[in-house]
């Protein structure tokens, strides 16, 4: 994960610069160019098995900009209700997760937003005798990386199942 964040912050540097932009202060206070649209779509794969790089979780997310203002009026952000819905394997049971979060998205640079959501999470185990619900809190923090208007690669991790998880942002 170490290197994920490493190649991450040496791609956004190398696109400060590529753009002749020296400082993140001038891509971080409010602008008019917010390269978010109102709703995204991503498909996404999370492994949670970090030493068998077996795809653990499959699933996507959707979300609807709720503020694209934000709460903070001189820096560049906004704010997202986001659904998601995820099938896995809890030792060899299946699993249905089901997510519901806020989340606050900060537009560092036009190819660069990073975010922090907040939430709620189910989980629904499976196994032979009967299912099992599990309510519990979700954090999630991670990043957009905008290749083109309506597309993105988007990376996060879940910070209470320690889940990474990537996939492609697909904005309408």
């Amino acid at each position: 994960m170490k290197h994920i964040i490493i190649l991450f912050c040496g791609l956004w540097t190398i696109n400060l610069f590529a753009r002749g932009r020296t400082t993140v202060r001038e891509h971080f206070l409010r602008s008019d160019e917010s390269p978010m649209a109102d709703t995204v779509i991503s498909p996404m794969v999370g492994v949670s098995r970090l030493l068998l790089p077996v795809p653990d979780q499959v699933g996507v997310k959707a979300s609807i900009e709720l503020a694209p203002d934000g709460f903070i009026r001189a820096l560049n952000d906004s704010v997202s209700a986001e659904a998601g819905v995820f099938t896995g394997r809890y030792l060899d049971d299946p699993v249905l997760y089901l997510t519901g979060n806020m989340r606050w998205d900060f537009h560092l640079h036009p190819d660069w937003t990073v975010f922090g959501s907040p939430g709620l999470q189910i989980r629904r185990i499976s196994d032979d005798d009967d299912d099992e619900i599990f309510p519990s809190v979700s954090m999630t923090a991670g990043g957009f990386y905008n290749f083109q208007d309506n597309l993105a690669l988007r990376a996060e991790v879940d910070l209470f199942d320690f889940v990474p998880r990537v996939g492609v942002a697909f904005r309408f």
